[in-house]
């Protein structure tokens, strides 16, 4: 990681857990006083995974899947469900290289093209 990825990509990544943060803060006393709702967070393979790039956004989502257990345990009781979904690498335009990075890198080879 670049001395300036280190300047701008904690901006980004912070939107990655602050914004679930600020969300489930203002919605989820609301559904545990109707003793009840579902909140589900999106995370990322990146948060377990070790690999040569994007060392920040994996942090990131670690931030969220830890929140994630434990909003699950605090509003639990009151029958509000937490959980979080969680993606594999996906091609898409600006995500081409990192999905060919992972491809190699990755046991079973899902980066890579069929």
């Amino acid at each position: 990681m670049t001395a300036r990825n280190w300047i701008v990509q904690p901006r980004k990544r912070a939107v990655d857990t602050r914004v679930p943060f600020l969300l489930v803060g203002a919605l989820a006393p609301g559904m545990a006083a109707r003793d009840g709702g579902a909140i589900v967070t999106v995370s990322s393979t990146a948060a377990t995974s070790v690999a040569p790039v994007g060392a920040a956004y994996g942090a990131s989502k670690a931030a969220v899947e830890l929140l994630t257990r434990s909003w699950a345990t605090e509003f639990g009781a009151s029958g509000v469900r937490v959980n979080a979904v969680s993606a594999g690498p996906v091609r898409a335009g600006e995500t081409e290289p990192v999905a060919d990075l992972l491809g190699k890198t990755t046991v079973r080879g899902r980066g890579r093209r069929a």
